[in-house]
């Protein structure tokens, strides 16, 4: 599979290891500027967000959003719902 889902609550003291470095939850979301819950973060290979979506998603558009992502086409071609 191409995606790793990973929960993160913002609000607690649970240690986090991310691009080497280890974070507290809420330091973690501090650094990843989280301000809504859920929001989904797409990474490259090298651990960069390539972008984030806000808010809760239902799967019809999910679905058509992580096959974009996985495809590689996140900013080359305009993602339309």
């Amino acid at each position: 599979d191409d995606f790793i889902p990973v929960q993160i609550n913002g609000e607690s003291e649970e240690e986090i290891v991310f691009n080497g470095k280890t974070y507290k939850s809420y330091e973690l979301a501090r650094y990843l500027r989280l301000s809504s819950y859920p929001t989904h973060y797409f990474l490259n290979s090298d651990g960069e967000i390539i972008g984030a979506q806000p808010g809760f998603l239902p799967a019809e558009v999910f679905s058509p959003l992580m096959n974009y992502v996985s495809e590689d086409l996140f900013g080359k071609v305009p993602f339309l719902d």
